[in-house]
């Protein structure tokens, strides 16, 4: 269990991830009605998913083909925008979405949750390590043959598959929305950056 997370409407329900496939789940404080959201393989790489703010929906990324919408109650997956957006996070009003990109990196982008379009913030000049992110679908075996006595891929620190997560950028909105925070190695040394919008 990665990444649980609170309903925003529904405080009653959590949304987590599983390791590594299939990604999304739910199930309530008490642990009853534990479900997986959505059904799928290896071939689908969804990562990063997240509350679509106080919409109650949730949106989140098939790397490195789209940003998505999934509806909370019928589980119906739509497609916001067919893009590389990567590390993602809505706005309150679920009206916007930061991310940032990488493969190629196009900066940090605020995408339209409605129209899929979209705007460039400015470029996090960030390494974006990991070799994991340069694949299309999660990692197997080949990929990490040196962490196999591990208990986990994801948990050995010598493992590159998928990468440091400090040379990642992993925008998030001021309490305001009028700012973005981001963190970028961009000196050698990551740092925490703040752009006005």
């Amino acid at each position: 269990m990665i990444h649980p997370q609170f309903h925003p409407l529904e405080p009653e329900w959590i949304e987590f991830s599983g390791d590594p496939a299939p990604r999304m789940h739910r199930v309530r404080i008490d642990g009853t009605g534990l479900e997986c959201l959505h059904q799928h393989g290896n071939d689908e790489f969804i990562v990063h998913e997240t509350f679509l703010g106080l919409t109650g929906d949730l949106v989140f990324t098939i790397w490195p083909r789209a940003l998505c919408r999934m509806d909370w109650s019928s589980r119906a997956i739509s497609t916001i925008a067919q893009y590389n957006s990567w590390h993602i996070a809505a706005d309150r009003a679920g009206e916007r979405i930061l991310c940032d990109t990488n493969h190629p990196d196009e900066g940090l982008q605020i995408i339209d949750a409605a129209t899929g379009s979209r705007r460039q913030v400015c470029r996090s000049e960030s390494s974006n390590q990991g070799t994991q992110w340069r694949k299309s679908r999660y990692a197997i075996a080949e990929d990490f043959a040196e962490a196999r006595n591990t208990l986990s891929w994801m948990e050995n620190a010598a493992d590159t598959v998928y990468g440091p997560q400090w040379t990642h950028p992993h925008p998030s909105w001021s309490f305001e929305e009028d700012r973005i925070a981001f963190a970028s190695d961009r000196t050698g040394v990551t740092q925490v950056y703040a752009v006005q919008l």
